[in-house]
């Protein structure tokens, strides 16, 4: 698993290099992209990660990239890569999150920042 979790994460660090280039929306490196799978992990079990992503019209379909029996890193980590992927790590994704989880909102507004996100 943990060679799993390390792949997806150096996959999504080298997408993200190159996406970062071309996408003014947020910045992505090893501490962004750390930061996002962190706040993940610790906002949701995996059945509230695929609930939250189900309620979410911009994030809908990543549900079908999602294992259906993965473990919680393995789920994580390949949701911050679809998340990357489409653009998505944006304000609208932290306003969502904010909204799931209010007693969290200095640590996903620290993250949002990590990122390059301005409220």
């Amino acid at each position: 698993m943990f060679r799993f979790v390390a792949t997806a994460l150096v996959n999504i660090l080298t997408f993200a290099a190159r996406s970062s280039q071309n996408n003014r929306s947020a910045q992505y490196d090893a501490r962004s992209v750390s930061a996002l799978y962190q706040l993940f992990m610790d906002l949701f079990s995996p059945g509230e990660l695929r609930l939250w992503l189900a309620t979410n019209a911009d994030t809908f379909e990543i549900l079908d990239n999602l294992a259906e029996h993965g473990t919680k890193a393995e789920i994580t980590a390949t949701m911050i890569g679809a998340l990357i992927r489409r653009g998505l790590v944006n304000r609208t994704l932290f306003t969502h999150l904010e909204e799931a989880r209010p007693r969290k909102t200095d640590r996903i507004r620290e993250v949002a920042d990590i990122c390059g996100i301005k409220p």
